[in-house]
């Protein structure tokens, strides 16, 4: 993967990842340079999403009190000057109840946009 963005003229700002299989003993090995790195891992084998955010944006991982069962998710607050957005990265397996899932997701955006001002970006696998 690493090899393949290196050989792109364009830069991507943001890169977003789903099914990335990476476990906490291996999330520090996939870097890509000029990027933050945020993973969200499974301590079984399989799913998993990675969010990479060019360092000429500030970012920061959100703090999600509402869970997202059985599903993997990360939610980053990018900023460039005055602008701000918030990205979700979501994998949600085959065997997650549709229904359930868009009703978790509408409960997790309503948590958090609460309060804030911005625009809400929302990339991954849903498997619907």
């Amino acid at each position: 993967m690493i090899a393949f963005f290196s050989l792109l003229k364009f830069k991507f700002d943001v890169i977003c990842i789903s099914e990335t299989w990476l476990c906490d003993n291996t999330k520090d090995l996939y870097c890509i340079s000029n990027y933050n790195a945020y993973h969200c891992t499974r301590p079984s084998r399989g799913g998993g999403v990675s969010v990479y955010v060019s360092n000429k944006f500030s970012s920061r991982k959100l703090d999600v009190c509402v869970e997202l069962q059985d599903v993997d998710s990360l939610f980053i607050n990018v900023s460039h000057m005055s602008k701000s957005v918030i990205l979700g990265c979501i994998y949600k397996p085959p065997r997650v109840n549709p229904s359930i899932f868009i009703d978790q997701v509408q409960n997790v955006l309503s948590y958090i946009v609460s309060g804030r001002v911005c625009d809400v970006m929302l990339c991954g696998d849903y498997n619907i």
